[in-house]
This record gives structure tokens, C-alpha cells and sequence, in this order.
């Protein structure tokens, strides 16, 4: 397995311990305190409000993953902060958690770096 598989498979283990979560709160703050224990339950290790040259990001997670939470504002917008996060040499894949299904039109590689979007559904309030 070369780097780019490991990353891929890391990618979507941790899409997968987000979706595995059930999630029962309101706005992208509650939202992401959900996130965090849900990522901590899987046993992935991540930093909060990471700064970065290109702004802050919701979590970075070992091996150079951000997360980014979205509950509002649109898909251009997404995608030029998507854009701007993956031009950071240190950040190796974006995954995006939302529940704006819109959202989930983002391109699967920006600059060469994978992109990931998990959309929830159900038990998430607006």
C-alpha cells in the first residue's frame, strides 16, 4: 500500500466514525463539540481552531486532514475555502461535514489533494 492508499483509507475511516455518530443538536458550534466526542469515541486523535495561513481550521486530524463544519453558506463559498486550506503544504486531504446536501457538490480532488463530504441527515436539527 503506498501513501496515497493509506491516506484514502484514513480519509474514509474517519467519514465513517462521523457518520456512525448520532447527532441530536442545533447550530455548527454544538455541531462540532457532537463531532469532537465523536471522533475521540473512534479513537482519532484532533485539534480544535487550528490556525493555519489560509484561516482556522474546525479540526485538524493526524496525517493532515482538516475538517471542516458546515451548516450554512454556499457551495462557491465552500469551494474557495476548500481551495485556500488545501494550499497549505501541511494539509493532505479536506473533508467536509455538513447538513446542506448542496454541499456535497464538491469536486473529489482540489489541487491535486482529496476532498470528502459526509452529509448528515435525520437526527440533526437545523
Amino acid at each position: 500500500m503506498n501513501d496515497t492508499d493509506d491516506l484514502a483509507t484514513r480519509l474514509e475511516a474517519i467519514a465513517a466514525a462521523v457518520r456512525g455518530w448520532r447527532y441530536t443538536c442545533v447550530g455548527e458550534k454544538a455541531l462540532q463539540a457532537s463531532l469532537g466526542e465523536a471522533l475521540s469515541r473512534a479513537g482519532i486523535a484532533w485539534r480544535r481552531e487550528v490556525p493555519v495561513a489560509s484561516g482556522t481550521l474546525d479540526f485538524l486530524v493526524d496525517g493532515g486532514i482538516a475538517i471542516e463544519v458546515k451548516t450554512g453558506g454556499s457551495l462557491a463559498a465552500l469551494t474557495r475555502q476548500v481551495h485556500r486550506y488545501l494550499g497549505e503544504e501541511s494539509l493532505r486531504a479536506v473533508l467536509v461535514v455538513s447538513t446542506r446536501a448542496i454541499l456535497d457538490r464538491l469536486p473529489p480532488e482540489i489541487g491535486g489533494k482529496p476532498v470528502r463530504v459526509v452529509v448528515l441527515t435525520g437526527s440533526l436539527l437545523p
